[in-house]
């Protein structure tokens, strides 16, 4: 019966399905897909890459995370500063300001 069968087998397939997916990784893969087409096409190119460049300013928003992180720590040093600061002059009050009151009179 082998002498009558004209089918070819069939190459074996991998399908592979990740699980992981990771958008920051995609995301600059595409930028630098980007990157490489703007420079290939010249001056057109470049003047586009400066045209995004205005767009985007400084980075995009990872840029304004860490803007947000550094305002944040910038406050918080701020604050604990001002709280030292009023407890030390409430202490000097209560303690060194009758003694100065004392010696001046």
């Amino acid at each position: 019966m082998g002498l009558f069968n004209r089918r070819t087998p069939k190459h074996q397939t991998f399908d592979y399905k990740p699980r992981y997916w990771d958008p920051d990784k995609e995301e600059r893969e595409e930028r630098k897909r980007k990157r490489e087409r703007l420079r290939d096409q010249g001056l057109e190119g470049t003047k586009e890459r400066i045209r995004s460049g205005f767009v985007t300013s400084r980075g995009g928003a990872s840029a304004n995370r860490y803007r947000d992180q550094q305002i944040r720590k910038s406050s918080m040093t701020f604050i604990i500063v001002a709280v030292a600061l009023i407890l030390l002059t409430f202490y000097a009050m209560v303690v060194w300001m009758p003694k100065l009151e004392a010696w001046l009179q």
